[in-house]
């Protein structure tokens, strides 16, 4: 990882200190989603794709959530992701859905890097 990469990847990291965000690789991956916020050390939730809920805190973020160290404060399993994705939504509340379904999830910086198009974001915004 060059200083460029790990520059970036540190913005994405700053960006959930005040708020949820999603991590697009773990959805990417085909594991689920995955929420977080508090920066380099903060809290998750993770639905995996047969709707397990899973709550936590995570430590060490650094200079991705990939890095972090989890620990699972409650897990919930419900009949599908659906149903797992509405009991996040409940214990989140108003916040976190404001946060996930705002405009400016990915950093206006890396948008604005020429190697970096919009486009390439559309799916997320």
């Amino acid at each position: 990882m060059d200083q460029k990469e790990w520059e970036s990847w540190l913005a994405v990291t700053t960006s959930s200190t005040h708020k949820w965000v999603e991590d697009s690789i773990f959805r990417l991956n085909g594991r689920g989603v995955m929420y977080y916020t508090g920066g380099k050390d903060g809290v998750y939730m993770q639905i995996s794709k047969d709707g397990i809920l899973e709550i936590g805190i995570y430590e060490g973020a650094l200079p991705h959530i990939g890095e972090a160290f989890f620990c699972v404060m409650r897990e919930e399993k419900c009949s599908d992701f659906n149903e797992a994705f509405q009991m996040a939504c409940q214990i989140g509340g108003k916040k976190f859905l404001m946060d996930l379904f705002s405009t400016d999830q990915v950093p206006q910086d890396l948008i604005e890097n020429d190697s970096i198009q919009k486009d390439d974001f559309s799916m997320y915004m």
